[in-house]
């Protein structure tokens, strides 16, 4: 849209050199924040800067087209030559397995926990299938606009603010260690029954 109003202006100026309006393409997020610490996002050039984005940037950028032809010192085209065509290849799709309605209500839930009991340090939430294994959500939070990966406090020095977006960046649900508490009971009560040390009846005792 803003293209089409400088070609307007440019027009009823009777301005034809100067400005060149080149197509580029740039990698939009939909849905701003919902699972940005797990997409991660891109830089500029459209290379994968963090998370799913750069861990399979090889696969998901493809490679660019380009035009090969041979010209002369003042870099014209030299006469009776042709020029070798080779065309783009996009790169290939990756289907994750988490679930968009399921992402959506962990966050949401995950951000009211945080802010109702002053979680300074954030929180995580992963949500699998105990059928399959498969992960539902990852939520993280505080989190970022995909579209804005770099969004921080203007007010703090540039070593505070490169501080605070690797902070937003990290998926601590896969780079942090954390002990397993309670949920290893899990484990013990499962080897237990299947040793025969215990049963059913008594594994709650």
């Amino acid at each position: 849209e803003k293209a089409k109003q400088l070609r307007i202006w440019m027009n009823e100026n009777n301005i034809t050199n100067g400005i060149n309006i080149d197509e580029d393409t740039k990698r939009y997020y939909p849905y701003n924040n919902l699972a940005s610490q797990l997409i991660g996002c891109c830089g500029g050039d459209n290379q994968g800067l963090n998370g799913i984005e750069k861990t399979y940037d090889e696969y998901l950028k493809g490679k660019q087209g380009s035009i090969s032809k041979i010209i002369d010192a003042s870099g014209k085209r030299i006469k009776d030559t042709s020029e070798e065509y080779t065309d783009p290849v996009n790169g290939d799709d990756l289907i994750l397995s988490i679930d968009l309605n399921i992402q959506g209500i962990a966050e949401k839930y995950l951000k009211e926990a945080c802010v109702d009991n002053e979680c300074t340090d954030g929180g995580n939430v992963i949500i699998m299938s105990p059928k399959t294994g498969d992960i539902l959500a990852m939520a993280g939070y505080p989190d970022y606009n995909l579209n804005d990966p770099f969004a921080v406090d203007q007010s703090l020095s540039q070593e505070e603010q490169t501080k605070q977006v690797q902070g937003l960046w990290r998926n601590k649900a896969i780079s942090d260690t954390y002990e397993p508490g309670s949920t290893f009971k899990l484990v013990t009560t499962s080897a237990a029954l299947e040793e025969g040390i215990t049963t059913p009846d008594k594994a709650g005792e």
